[in-house]
């Protein structure tokens, strides 16, 4: 069960980057779906 726990944790977290990144990508100069392809990949 901790390990569950553990992967949905860090799959939030993962998404939560993912999201700020996409609606930050205006002042680092980068492309919306590279941080979201990104994230999709690591969960």
């Amino acid at each position: 069960m901790v390990v569950n726990a553990t992967l949905g944790i860090t799959a939030l977290i993962i998404f939560v980057v993912a999201y700020l990144t996409v609606t930050g990508a205006f002042s680092i100069h980068l492309r919306k779906s590279k941080s979201v392809i990104l994230a999709a990949d690591l969960i």
